[in-house]
């Protein structure tokens, strides 16, 4: 297992033009500038191993994708929309590769799976246009 190739194709594959900013190291909120956003943040908290005795081990890394957007105090808009559009390009990116690969993400070939499970923690944004969202991330390596 070569981790940083695994982590690179994952950022390669959500650097989308509608994220002003792309990181692997996390920074606080107030330390973005708004011209900075949408940023999106990917952080690796933690991996666990699992052995058994018949098949080969398994690794699956745990990550965080933060999303932070600054729509502004507008009350004609509703800053949550921009966040949940943004959830859907990410939903697209990490959507299953084309054929021959079975129906999952698969970076490329380099991981058996990358998928988002769990709760997505959203601050929409509501009071003064700052949002925010932490996607949690399963990434199986075999």
């Amino acid at each position: 297992m070569n981790r940083e190739p695994i982590m690179e194709a994952l950022k390669a594959k959500l650097s989308m033009p509608e994220f002003k900013t792309v990181s692997r190291r996390l920074r606080m909120f107030g330390d973005v500038p708004h011209a900075e956003m949408p940023a999106l943040f990917i952080i690796e908290p933690s991996e666990a191993y699992a052995q058994t005795e018949r098949l080969p081990s398994k690794t699956t890394f745990d990550v965080e994708l933060w999303v932070y957007i600054c729509d502004g105090v507008d009350q004609n808009t509703v800053p949550v929309t921009v966040l949940n559009g943004l959830l859907d390009k990410i939903d697209d990116a990490l959507s299953p590769d084309p054929p021959p690969h079975p129906r999952v993400q698969t970076l490329g070939g380099l991981v058996s799976h990358c998928w988002i499970e769990g709760q997505i923690e959203k601050t929409p944004g509501d009071l003064d246009g700052i949002g925010l969202a932490r996607i949690p991330l399963k990434i199986l390596i075999p």
